[in-house]
């Protein structure tokens, strides 16, 4: 017995020794990535529920990332002072990205919100430059280590899942956001107060959950697919039907529309590979997980892609409706008229509320006005706010993404890296960017930039 004792010890003495001996310094950066994404997480939690102090806010939260931005950096010239650094093609693209940011900043309407971003968002040049050098140092995440990092994703996931589902069935008294809608109802001839949860999770909309929740069931998608082994396709497919039923709480149709071309790629990647039995697990899953938040009256989800797809055939058809989008095309024909006014240089990071002649979007709906603070499209966000040769860049960043991610997928039979980075493209067109959800896209836009040794 004392002798099997002093083996194990032996043992473990031996993992420990190589554990803090080997690959080290790589171990040291994803744990820096750990550290990132547990702010992310942990600041989101203090400030939604307000349980742990009342004095973090939204934009303290916001200033968090000036001092991770800071240390992104640091972490950089480590990288430099040691010789490890390797020249990317992709690293040419974040330059000319922190350039343009800069002289949409310089140039921009109002300086204060360039730099701060404004009230409510905080998406200042700060949060950018955060985005950016976060995507760079994830470019140097290799092998094994970017799993590691995919893992504590899921795991913050996972939390903003379970999260989300205590709020729609009110469990643990976790706290809920209640939304109300009013509408005329034509049959009773009068105007309908509707008040539901806003299922939003540790974000501040359910659209951004939305996202959250895709960028996560993209990645647990194609590690079921990846995986060989039994008990890593349970785990997966756990994390998936709770991602799905996340996704499903959120009902949000930018996002269907990004898990649609997600399950196409997935589709093609299983016919050449001839997964199909993994295939049919996922799909199962995602029929099951639909039925029974459908069933449970938890879910518009399968109504809001109906009426998504009846709205691209009007718009096919030449009918630009002000209302079609939850009203965003209103929003992208009146951005669309004022581009040419800051095409070169924008009119200023976050400087969306300065575009229209110095003035904020207001449109009145009903009886009341709505103010809008964003594009409620990335590109077009992007476009306007910091010129067309910004969103060129990004666009070429985005681009060398998703066809380095998408070779090394189909060459090294790993599709689950660039999933998510094209679920996010794709929802972008009818979304926002914000602080507390953007950092996870760039870490995995980087993670698809990296080289292999």
């Amino acid at each position: 017995m004392e002798h099997t004792e002093v083996k194990l010890i032996e043992k473990i003495q031996i993992k420990l020794k190589i554990f803090f001996t080997k690959d080290i310094k790589k171990k040291m950066l994803v744990f820096y990535f750990v550290i990132n994404l547990m702010y992310l997480l942990i600041g989101s939690y203090i400030f939604v529920t307000e349980r742990i102090t009342d004095n973090f806010h939204y934009e303290d939260f916001s200033i968090g990332l000036k001092y991770l931005f800071i240390l992104n950096l640091i972490v950089f010239l480590v990288i430099i002072i040691k010789k490890k650094y390797k020249k990317n093609v992709v690293h040419i693209g974040i330059i000319f990205a922190v350039v343009f940011s800069i002289i949409s900043m310089l140039f921009a309407i109002d300086k204060n919100i360039a730099l701060e971003g404004c009230l409510g968002r905080y998406e200042g040049i700060f949060s950018i430059l955060y985005y950016l050098t976060i995507m760079l140092l994830s470019t140097f995440v290799k092998g094994k280590y970017k799993k590691i990092i995919v893992k504590v994703l899921l795991f913050c996931g996972a939390f903003q899942a379970i999260y989300a589902i205590c709020q729609s069935f009110s469990f643990f008294n976790v706290k809920q956001i209640w939304h109300t809608k009013e509408y005329f109802d034509e049959r009773a001839n009068t105007m309908v107060s509707d008040k539901h949860v806003w299922v939003t999770g540790l974000v501040t909309h359910p659209n951004f959950l939305g996202t959250y929740m895709l960028l996560c069931l993209s990645y647990s998608l194609g590690l079921v697919i990846d995986s060989k082994k039994i008990k890593s396709i349970f785990f997966y497919s756990l994390l998936t039907a709770l991602f799905m039923f996340g996704l499903l709480l959120s009902n949000t149709a930018g996002c269907a529309v990004g898990l649609i071309i997600v399950g196409i790629l997935i589709f093609v990647y299983v016919i050449k590979n001839k997964l199909y039995k993994n295939l049919i697990i996922i799909i199962t899953i995602i029929i099951s997980t639909t039925f029974l938040a459908t069933k449970l009256g938890k879910t518009k989800f399968v109504e809001e892609i109906n009426k998504a797809g009846s709205e691209a055939v009007e718009i096919a058809k030449g009918n630009l409706d002000d209302n079609f989008g939850t009203k965003r095309m209103y929003v992208w024909k009146k951005t669309m008229k004022i581009i040419p006014q800051y095409l070169l240089h924008g009119v200023g990071i976050d400087n969306f509320t300065k575009a229209f002649n110095g003035k904020a979007l207001i449109r009145k709906i009903e009886d009341r006005l709505c103010l809008y603070d964003k594009a409620h499209n990335e590109y077009l966000q992007m476009l306007v706010t910091q010129g067309i040769f910004a969103l060129a860049t990004y666009l070429f960043i985005y681009g060398y993404a998703v066809l380095k991610g998408t070779k090394h997928a189909f060459k090294n039979k790993e599709i689950y890296l660039v999933l998510p980075v094209i679920g996010y493209l794709v929802q972008a067109f009818f979304n926002i960017s914000v602080i507390e959800v953007a950092p996870m896209f760039y870490i995995a836009l980087g993670l698809c930039c990296s080289k292999e040794e």
